[in-house]
């Protein structure tokens, strides 16, 4: 009984094989669609690079954020320093 299933359904014995290949078949056709690789972890952290630059380039201000805060609050400190005398 157990060979004339698999024959009526057209799967191997061993079917957890095929749920694999399955499997890696999907993933291999969403890459095609996307047009992005296999390894998503690596496309999320070149997405994330990129905007990081474009946002440093849209605003003309340097990637370090902590560095432009402390810069910030010196020219402040001058600022005021000239109005009061």
């Amino acid at each position: 009984m157990a060979n004339q299933r698999t024959c009526l359904h057209g799967k191997p014995a061993n079917t957890s094989t095929w749920q694999t290949s399955e499997h890696d078949y999907t993933a291999n056709r969403k890459t095609r669609l996307h047009g992005k690789p296999a390894n998503t972890t690596t496309q999320q952290t070149s997405k994330h690079d990129y905007t990081a630059n474009q946002r440093t380039r849209l605003h003309g201000k340097p990637a370090k954020t902590s560095t432009r805060q402390t810069s910030k609050n010196v020219y402040t400190a001058n600022q005021r320093t000239r109005l009061h005398g």
